[in-house]
């Protein structure tokens, strides 16, 4: 992808979410795949207030936001 997300990109997807207070019972295990259709151009990325990287178990954050972007091309059949 270019330098800049998006730019160029079949698909773009981007969420935000925010909360007053948010707590993990367990810290979790996010990850995101590509199928081979969205090939080597795709890429995702987050920018986050108020979380660490990674949160921790049992603790109160608050005042948090995420926005999240995820931009991918989709191959072409040759």
């Amino acid at each position: 992808m270019s330098e800049r997300p998006g730019e160029l990109a079949d698909i773009e997807f981007s969420a935000s979410v925010s909360a007053g207070r948010m707590r993990f019972e367990e810290v979790p295990d996010s990850t995101v795949t590509y199928s081979q259709a969205s090939g080597p151009e795709s890429g995702h990325g987050s920018r986050r207030r108020g979380l660490p990287r990674p949160v921790q178990e049992g603790v109160d954050y608050e005042d948090v936001e995420v926005h999240y972007d995820l931009a991918a091309r989709i191959s072409r059949p040759r």
